[in-house]
């Protein structure tokens, strides 16, 4: 099936339930956003916990890629990696109850 030919479907669709739509339109563009949001923080998860594994485990020369990472103490880097998981986790859990807010 050609491409425009999908498009015109969709906006057709669209089109014909606009009138139901419309009033809803905030609460499904709140609810589209935080999705992505949740997507978005879903992905950042487990990069403090790599940082404690790459950084604060094994401590390899190697690894000394990011200078600013590198130069912190491991507990400095234990601590900040902490609160980055609790705060990915709070959003992550507000993103959540604003994309399954009840209408």
């Amino acid at each position: 099936m050609p491409k425009a030919q999908n498009v015109s479907g969709l906006w057709g669709i669209l089109v014909y339930f606009w009138p139901d739509i419309r009033p809803q339109f905030g609460l499904l563009l709140i609810s589209a956003i935080a999705l992505v949001a949740d997507v978005g923080l879903r992905v950042l998860e487990p990069w403090p916990l790599k940082f404690v594994f790459d950084y604060v485990l094994l401590r390899s020369e190697k690894l000394n890629n990011i200078p600013v990472i590198a130069s912190l103490e491991p507990i400095t880097l234990l601590t900040f990696s902490a609160v980055a998981v609790l705060l990915i986790t709070g959003l992550r859990a507000l993103a959540a109850y604003w994309y399954l807010l009840p209408t």
